[in-house]
């Protein structure tokens, strides 16, 4: 049986991977309350270390012709000590905003947690491509 500082982290990690989602789809966020400073990004364009550079990659961007919108499901969440890990499914639209969706991308994420002055960040993120259907960058 679980104990409830265990039922705690569980539901302080739920809440990061919310707060990691909204700051994606560009709803804002603390990003030193999400993301530890040596954050890493492990995916199929390029390795990336540091959260300037990850956020770079992941973080909302206004100016971009297509938005995205992401959809995490399925956590199964291991911790051990102040170190925890998450898998996920991730589902991600791409769309023009005002427009219907015109991609949709299916992955498999896994992402590393540490806790620092009692704070789940998320140290390191993986993700990997499991399916795709409509093109990224419609004409």
């Amino acid at each position: 049986m679980k104990d409830m500082n265990d039922l705690l982290d569980r539901e302080a990690i739920r809440d990061l991977m919310a707060r990691n989602t909204q700051f994606m789809d560009g709803h804002g966020g603390d990003l030193t309350a999400i993301y530890a400073e040596d954050v890493s990004l492990r995916s199929p364009v390029a390795p990336l270390s540091g959260r300037d550079s990850v956020l770079t990659r992941i973080g909302p961007n206004p100016d971009r012709p297509v938005q995205f919108q992401h959809f995490f499901t399925d956590l199964l969440i291991s911790i051990d000590g102040d170190r925890a890990s998450v898998f996920a499914n991730l589902l991600v639209q791409g769309f023009k905003p005002g427009h219907e969706p015109h991609n949709s991308r299916g992955l498999r994420s896994e992402y590393q947690l540490v806790r620092r002055d009692g704070q789940w960040l998320i140290i390191e993120a993986a993700i990997v491509p499991m399916w795709e259907v409509g093109s990224i960058n419609p004409a």
